[in-house]
């Protein structure tokens, strides 16, 4: 929520304080509001990814594990792309 509200918003009131530093600063800030967008949307799908082969009840070679990793890549990655 820290680095949320510092970094992350333009109405934050710090807004005017983070266009006067540093242009590396700059870049160091956008890399990491980028990355944890990314983050965010990988961590949902692979949360999704579990729990849909869960009711589902997904078996690929007579295991769940396989159905696991499959969803939750396939999730991960789509919407890590879509928060992005």
């Amino acid at each position: 929520m820290w680095a949320y509200r510092r970094y992350g918003r333009l109405n934050s009131p710090r807004f005017e304080e983070r266009t006067r530093r540093e242009p590396d600063d700059g870049e160091k800030i956008s890399t990491a509001v980028g990355v944890s967008h990314c983050g965010a949307g990988c961590t949902l799908g692979d949360i999704i990814g579990e729990w849909l082969v869960l009711v589902v009840g997904v078996k690929i070679a007579g295991d769940a594990l396989w159905g696991e990793y499959i969803a939750a890549y396939a999730l991960a990655f789509t919407l890590g792309i879509a928060f992005q």
